[in-house]
């Protein structure tokens, strides 16, 4: 059998013995006994064969060794290298990310007060037009709860069907002044006067709305009121006090009485 052959078969038994792989017994440590005391004679010539007693390894080995600590400790400083850029980038993404953050929230916060402020302006716009709005519902009510019979009366002056034109109407004295004329003849003629008198007041509410002028006023004697035919006119009754008002009479802006109010006296 080759010589190193040998040697390494026995290095190789030892081996196992040294690991406890295999019991020990009589015959295994004579064996060993005699391998170690060979192996010291030959002093490790044959190359790859452990030194039973433990020599110190080889220059060749030792610098082998510590090139493969140098190698691990480069790699291990590449890593820590590695992992502290990768911490720094991580770190500046985060900060990043915390700017964006409070850029988000800094541009919500001023959304929300633009907002805040936009709701109030227009709340505050809604209730500045809120009167006028309530004035428009109130006519447009008017308008269509006005009784057919007085609806009659008001059409051949005014529009009643828009809302927009019968306003426009209302700013003009002279079709006030013709529709009070014909209100006037329907309650001589005996129809009755309350509907037609509210209407003539809201005609004549209207009318003093639209104009900049001295507003023309209406003629209500009351009840107990000495009659004054200038500015009265009885219907049906004979007497010097009035006793009921069946219709208001009318002034212009300047004070002239156009239309007398119709009374009835007691």
């Amino acid at each position: 059998m080759d010589e190193q052959l040998f040697y390494l078969l026995c290095a190789a038994v030892d081996e196992e013995f040294d690991r406890k792989l295999l019991k020990i017994g009589p015959a295994g440590c004579a064996f060993r006994e005699y391998w170690r005391q060979v192996r010291t004679e030959k002093q490790c010539d044959a190359p790859g064969i452990p030194d039973p007693h433990g020599a110190p390894d080889t220059p060749d080995k030792a610098d082998r060794a510590a090139e493969a600590l140098r190698r691990e400790n480069a790699a291990l400083r590449e890593a820590l290298e590695a992992a502290r850029q990768e911490a720094q980038q991580l770190a500046e993404r985060a900060r990043e990310c915390r700017q964006r953050l409070d850029e988000a929230q800094q541009a919500r916060t001023t959304a929300e007060d633009r907002a805040e402020q936009a709701r109030a302006q227009l709340e505050a716009a809604r209730q500045a037009r809120l009167p006028e709005q309530r004035q428009l519902e109130e006519v447009h009510a008017f308008l269509r709860d006005l009784p057919q019979d007085v609806a009659r009366l008001l059409a051949p002056y005014y529009a009643l069907d828009s809302l927009l034109i019968f306003l426009v109407g209302c700013g003009q004295f002279s079709r006030l002044s013709q529709c009070w004329d014909a209100c006037g003849k329907a309650v001589a003629g005996g129809a009755p006067g309350e509907a037609l008198s509210a209407c003539l007041r809201r005609l004549l509410a209207l009318y003093n709305l639209s104009s900049t002028d001295t507003p023309a006023t209406a003629v209500e004697p009351q009840p107990g009121d000495r009659y004054d035919y200038e500015s009265a006119q009885r219907i049906g009754s004979d007497g010097g006090t009035v006793r009921a008002l069946l219709l208001p009479g009318l002034r212009n802006p300047g004070g002239k009485v156009l239309h007398k109010a119709l009374v009835r006296l007691g």
